[in-house]
């Protein structure tokens, strides 16, 4: 079993799941998104607390650690199972309880032709509806240039809530589809850690998977990923071979 948590203020914040859950959903991840969901007003402080797993952490709880928390520890079993167990005040089990929905309606009723010219018009109006300090839009068009999904960030009390993070989510769980070879995923910005691992986990074959970004990622987020290549998560990866670049430079 997969267990995280963290103690702040004499409350033990908690989670477990199996192991191969879920592709997309771990401990850790259960952990962080959970305390978003239901703490958005003072999870900024909870989360800054030490993170502490039993289990190999995968991009996907690294990279999330790194956008939405602050640090992680993995503890051996008998020292992770007492300290868990010391006495605390309050204990408190976190999930991810929502699914979020972004519903095409008429254009995912019959195929909808997404033109190469389109999509920064596509991605302007997603990026319109966004919510946060840096909104963000994302686009999942088949080999034939079919949108399949599209999402926007929603990151203004829930700092996981990435765009991308969003539509490969709501992808997998609500569609249960995956990143099929032969797809485009647009991004308005170029995907963080967070994001870039979801991506890598739900792709059949990411060397199969063109993804275009319209603006590079002024801030460290984007810099130590699983889509960048030599970096350290990139490395520890696999040094999986992607086909990534801005969409300003693939036209």
């Amino acid at each position: 079993m997969q267990e995280a948590f963290l103690i702040s203020k004499g409350t033990l914040y908690y989670s477990s799941v199996p192991f191969s859950f879920s592709p997309l959903r771990s401990a850790v991840t259960e952990l962080i998104q959970g305390i978003w969901e239901e703490y958005p007003h003072c999870a900024r402080t909870l989360v800054r607390e030490r993170i502490h797993a039993n289990y190999s952490l995968t991009p996907i709880c690294m990279g999330m650690t790194k956008v939405a928390a602050k640090r992680i520890s993995i503890l051996p079993e008998g020292d992770f199972q007492q300290l868990k167990h010391n006495h605390f005040a309050n204990s408190l089990q976190m999930t991810r309880k929502r699914v979020r929905n972004f519903r095409l309606d008429k254009e995912i009723q019959s195929p909808f032709l997404l033109g190469q010219k389109q999509v920064q018009d596509y991605l302007n109006a997603l990026t319109s509806r966004a919510s946060g300090t840096t909104p963000v839009g994302a686009i999942l068009v088949d080999q034939d240039h079919h949108l399949i999904a599209h999402a926007w960030s929603e990151s203004e009390h829930n700092k996981t809530a990435h765009a991308e993070l969003n539509l490969v989510q709501d992808l997998h769980e609500r569609l249960g589809k995956t990143i099929k070879p032969g797809s485009t995923l647009y991004i308005s910005l170029r995907p963080c850690a967070m994001c870039s691992a979801q991506i890598l986990a739900l792709c059949e074959d990411l060397s199969q998977v063109k993804i275009r970004f319209l603006n590079e990622d002024p801030g460290p987020a984007s810099k130590n990923s699983v889509l960048y290549r030599g970096s350290d998560l990139w490395i520890r990866a696999g040094s999986p071979n992607i086909d990534i670049t801005s969409l300003k430079e693939s036209v």
